[in-house]
């Protein structure tokens, strides 16, 4: 793929920048990696927010486990992304073949000369929800680009998979916002929160109002997720075209 570590930052608007002078004398010094890196902001912190926003303009919501990433990246919009191969285990919105390609931003390209560029992707806060990597099991909200797919810009576009570890029972950890979507220990404590709001003591309506506001972990077993999502896309009113604004 032919483009220069300039020409993905001008894309960025980041061609006046001083880590990006040290990337390009770096590139005139070695001619073999050049390395580059991009911070994208998350809105929010992710433990604030529920997997609503994620649903809310999804094209596909899918169960699958990723078993493929190609070494050479694809530009897309300007931004190099990584490919990946997602094996669909199950469609809880939308339809589609057993595997599709998951792109997901950063990676490896090389040009014309030879050259391998690698992009790297940070996402302020920490979170890696933009990233994945072979073998990881998720429940992914997704958006269609193009012939390939991409994670909705959201934390909650991606629930890992995990199991239990006394039953080995697969299950995901889902952080709803709204109450309607809540049940047991989770529905319990956003109740708590409501009472406490009528508190006369200050600092207790104070961490009242800032739960509230936030998500609430629940962890659901997998057999259970299919009828919690469609639920929660039902309340949402179902995903939309990708053009809508979400909030």
């Amino acid at each position: 793929m032919q483009r220069s570590t300039l020409a993905v930052a001008q894309k960025l608007g980041l061609q006046n920048s001083q880590p990006l002078r040290r990337i390009v004398r770096f590139r005139a010094a070695v001619h073999i990696l050049i390395l580059s890196s991009v911070i994208l902001p998350c809105f929010g912190q992710c433990e604030d927010e529920g997997v609503e926003a994620a649903l809310r303009c999804s094209d596909l919501v899918v169960l699958g486990r990723v078993v493929k990433t190609f070494p050479e990246g694809r530009e897309v919009r300007g931004i190099i992304h990584t490919v990946h191969i997602l094996k669909v285990e199950e469609y809880y919105f939308g339809s589609g073949p057993e595997s599709i390609q998951l792109l997901t931003p950063g990676g490896q390209w090389t040009d014309s000369e030879g050259k391998k560029h690698y992009l790297s992707i940070s996402t302020i806060g920490g979170s890696d929800w933009r990233t994945t990597q072979d073998g990881e099991e998720m429940i992914a909200s997704l958006q269609r680009e193009s012939d390939a797919y991409v994670f909705r810009n959201s934390c909650g576009s991606k629930v890992r998979v995990q199991k239990d570890p006394e039953s080995g029972a697969r299950q995901a950890v889902i952080r709803f916002h709204k109450k309607e979507y809540l049940r047991g220990a989770a529905l319990h404590q956003y109740e708590e929160a409501e009472k406490r709001m009528h508190s006369p003591k200050e600092e207790e309506v104070a961490e009242a109002r800032r739960k509230l506001s936030g998500a609430f972990s629940e962890i659901i077993p997998l057999d259970q997720v299919f009828v919690r999502i469609k639920f929660a896309l039902i309340g949402e009113k179902g995903p939309n075209p990708a053009k809508t604004i979400c909030r």
